[in-house]
């Protein structure tokens, strides 16, 4: 599954798509609501028709579509992991540290790639915890 903005052609038809920033006027981090925080991208609703309870998150800003992701996962109820070494973090004006906090706050998990059988050789880069 991945979520995209609603710009471009789906490239990946064997995969649900849930589409998210149909609004030019609203930017969305989350791939569970609209930065309005009120319209709901039906992702929620579809994992737990599918009997779904766990989600792990990865993605290319830890601090902000990740983070909002992994927190709106929780509050959907959903046991919710971020892996952490696939994802990065863009740290602008101190958002590695607000997403630190803000993940410590809403319980979101931690763990290693290595969990799914093939361990990362890359190492993290400096703002990037």
């Amino acid at each position: 599954m991945r979520c995209k903005r609603s710009s471009g052609k789906a490239t990946w038809p064997h995969r649900k798509q849930i589409w998210r920033g149909f609004r030019p006027t609203i930017d969305s981090y989350s791939a569970s609501y609209e930065n309005d925080r009120k319209t709901r991208t039906g992702l929620a609703g579809y994992l737990r028709e599918r009997g779904r309870i766990r989600l792990f998150r990865a993605g290319l800003a830890l601090d902000f579509c990740v983070r909002y992701s992994a927190e709106d996962g929780v509050g959907d109820r959903f046991t919710t992991m971020v892996i952490a070494d696939a994802r990065r973090g863009i740290d602008f004006r101190g958002s590695i540290a607000e997403k630190q906090r803000s993940f410590a706050t809403a319980m979101v998990a931690s763990i290693e790639g290595g969990v799914f059988g093939q361990a990362s050789s890359v190492a993290p880069t400096v703002g990037d915890s």
